[in-house]
């Protein structure tokens, strides 16, 4: 079909209201903005997007790629050289603007201006000796942070042309060298390398726990749905449109084609990052130093004063009082006291690696000992980001291994007869449990495969029966509804019935239930019938019998029961903060060993303000955990303050995007190796083995425990 006049070359033309920019509109980096512009591209057609990109389907050419790169390609979100060097000036200031360094300091000066140089220098050494070591040991931290990074190279696969007019090629380039415009090639295992609006799709399904929390993939599709035009309030979310692939999320089945239209800074993982404060906020640590420098500038204030007018008085030599009193000062102040800390936390950060712990921030070694309340995301901390089979169970909700047999059957030859259903987590699931009555890749052959998409809801796939001439047999799995739908008989124990609304009623009841324990249910449903001689389709999936269902969940760290219960006997409460559905994270808490608290949900959570939020969170119970779902980010963050504003020292432990703003709220934020670059960057301790016991040992090993009795840990 030609295209219309009015999406002929639009370069020159301004965009109307609600079209989404072209490559050379105003850059406004603000997450709002952001937030906008990819909304214009969702809502745009496909031919639209490409028109204001001015690309087309068959890619950029070399030239014209390597002319956009200066200008929109995928900058870092600060440049390497800048970067290094205003975290070294960061890094520089805070440690000379410590309390205590700015105390000895002072005396220093003093001493000098009063004659005494010796002593400025022995003092200003102190505090010179103070600052570089606590210098010193945050970059090691941060040198091996950046080993960690470098670890993982990304690239992707962009279609290029050698030059205007050639035929397209698949190339693969660095992830900083796909610029807006570029059409790029997505397949299993791919991490969408910038903001993409799809151009075409099959069967695609992306992860995008590290922005969601939620476990099970999304489907995505290129289809336009041109709805521009829907008032604001009825617009789906940015996650919940099937046109968008975000900067960070991985595809786990299926392919695509998508052009980009944000790469670097400008993109929504950008935007994120530039939200996040500049400068962390004041942490039990940084309360406590405060608190005792300020008692002891008030100890100085009063006794000068004192010792010079009774000295002056008492010698009436007023020169003589006034140095009697700068020493009197000297004395009262610690001056190794910035040194010994500082050496003490050294020590405990040395240690802390030893267990696989790297403390990127000195006082972190002290906030850790000292929190009393944990914060956790779900995913990824208090499981293992993957889904593992909970059950398998007959229309009347009793074990069958018959069940799992077929569904296995499905998941099988579904990957053997369509590779992009490679990779489905359902399925992989499915092929590691053990229990099957049968081997479904010897008692049966594969025909064919009609793979899953997220319209229809579900897969099926076509088998011949090796022992069974003249027979086929189509097995369906996918979501309750869906398969209900086509089903007209039901197996029970004494044969099969008809499947009356009654029992379908019933059916539906049974999924509810075990929705409500946190397992998704998916229905498995058989017909049989003889061979067609063609490729199968959706239109076969007609006539079925109900077999059963196959529930999944969360697979829960196996390390999560034992360390938190490790950490709830040194007396650290647990907070679940999470962007998953409240019934999964309260499968997950049960899982983890814990007793689940009062949930709260993130349109309760937004309709309270702070007072009543510190109030809610003052008021749970000790000895159950607490559960914040479906939260945003900037709400994970809200929850930290509120429970600090409750006095409580908060530690939050968190691998994804969303996590960011709350790890940086924190009082210690606590990431793992094998989270997003952001999470980890945000983070005061990383966790460099995916083992949560190691977090009960970070906390009493290396001093940090003693901490909870130090006199900076009680003060708020």
């Amino acid at each position: 079909m030609a295209p219309a006049p009015d999406l002929l070359p639009l370069a020159a033309a301004r965009p109307p209201d609600g079209a989404p920019p072209g490559p050379d509109a105003p850059d406004d980096p603000s997450a709002p903005a952001v937030r906008e512009r990819l909304t214009a591209f969702a809502d745009a057609s496909p031919l639209t997007v490409l028109r204001r990109l001015e690309s087309s389907a068959k890619g950029l050419d070399e030239r014209e790629a390597e002319r956009r790169l200066p200008r929109d390609g995928a900058r870092p979100l600060v440049p390497g050289a800048v970067r290094r060097a205003a975290a070294h000036l960061a890094r520089l200031a805070r440690t000379a603007t410590d309390p205590f360094v700015l105390v000895l300091a002072g005396l220093s000066l003093v001493s000098a201006v009063t004659g005494d140089p010796r002593g400025a220098v022995l003092i200003a050494l102190v505090a010179v000796l103070s600052c570089l070591l606590r210098f010193r040991q945050e970059h090691r931290s941060d040198l091996a942070a950046a080993r960690l990074r470098a670890l993982t190279t990304a690239t992707a696969t962009v279609l290029r042309r050698a030059e205007p007019g050639a035929a397209p090629a698949a190339r693969e380039v660095p992830v900083d060298q796909v610029v807006a415009g570029d059409v790029v090639l997505l397949g299993p295992g791919d991490m969408a390398p910038a903001d993409l609006r799809l151009l075409s799709s099959s069967d695609l399904r992306v992860n995008q726990a590290a922005f969601t929390g939620e476990s099970p993939p999304a489907g995505k599709r290129a289809a336009w749905t041109g709805t521009g035009g829907a008032p604001a309030g009825e617009r789906p979310g940015l996650f919940e449109r099937r046109e968008l692939c975000l900067m960070g999320t991985s595809v786990v089945g299926g392919t695509g084609t998508a052009v980009a239209v944000a790469t670097g800074s400008r993109t929504y993982f950008g935007a994120t990052h530039r939200d996040l404060p500049r400068r962390a906020p004041a942490t039990t640590f940084d309360r406590g130093v405060r608190a005792v420098s300020w008692a002891l500038l008030g100890a100085v204030l009063a006794a000068v004063p004192v010792v010079f007018a009774l000295n002056g008085i008492d010698r009436g030599s007023w020169s003589h009082a006034l140095l009697f009193a700068v020493s009197t000062a000297v004395a009262i102040t610690p001056e190794m006291l910035p040194l010994v800390v500082t050496t003490a936390l050294a020590r405990g950060a040395a240690v802390l690696a030893r267990g696989h712990v790297l403390a990127r921030r000195l006082p972190a070694v002290h906030n850790l000992g000292a929190m009393d309340t944990l914060c956790t995301d779900k995913t990824g901390t208090l499981t293992l980001d993957r889904i593992t089979l909970a059950c398998h169970v007959d229309p009347l909700g009793d074990p069958d291994a018959g069940v799992l047999y077929w569904a296995r059957v499905n998941a099988l030859w579904s990957a053997e007869l369509a590779p992009e259903a490679a990779g489905d987590t359902i399925d992989e699931a499915l092929l590691a449990a053990d229990g099957a009555a049968g081997d479904p890749y010897e008692d049966v052959r594969g025909v064919g495969a009609v793979p899953f998409d997220s319209a229809r809801r579900r897969a099926t796939v076509v088998v011949r029966p090796r022992d069974r001439l003249g027979c086929e047999v189509v097995v369906t799995k996918g979501a309750v509804e869906d398969v209900l739908e086509l089903c007209e008989r039901v197996r029970l124990p004494g044969g099969t019935a008809p499947l009356g609304a009654g029992e379908r009623d019933r059916l539906r009841a049974l999924a509810d239930g075990r929705a409500a324990d946190g397992i998704r249910l998916l229905a498995v449903a058989t017909a049989e019938r003889p061979p067609s001689g063609r490729g199968p389709g959706p239109a076969d999936e007609r006539g079925l019998t109900l077999l059963g269902f196959v529930g999944f969940h969360d697979e829960p760290d196996p390390s999560a029961a034992g360390a938190l219960a490790g950490l709830a006997r040194l007396g650290v409460r647990h907070v679940i903060v999470t962007g998953d559905h409240p019934l999964a994270a309260r499968r997950t808490c049960r899982d983890a060993g814990r007793v689940p608290g009062r949930t709260v949900l993130g349109a309760e959570l937004a309709a309270l303000d702070d007072g009543a939020l510190r109030d809610l969170v003052a008021a749970a119970d000790p000895a159950t955990t607490l559960i914040f779902a479906r939260v945003d980010p900037r709400a994970k963050a809200r929850i930290v303050a509120a429970l600090q504003r409750a006095g409580r020292t908060v530690g939050f432990l968190g691998d994804g995007v969303n996590d960011a703003p709350a790890l940086r709220a924190a009082d210690v934020g606590i990431s793992v190796t094998g989270a997003v670059d952001l999470a980890r960057e945000s983070a005061d301790v990383i966790l460099l083995r995916k083992d949560l016991r190691a977090l009960e040992r970070a906390i009493t090993g290396g001093g940090a425990r003693s901490a909870r009795a130090s006199p900076t840990s009680r003060s708020r």
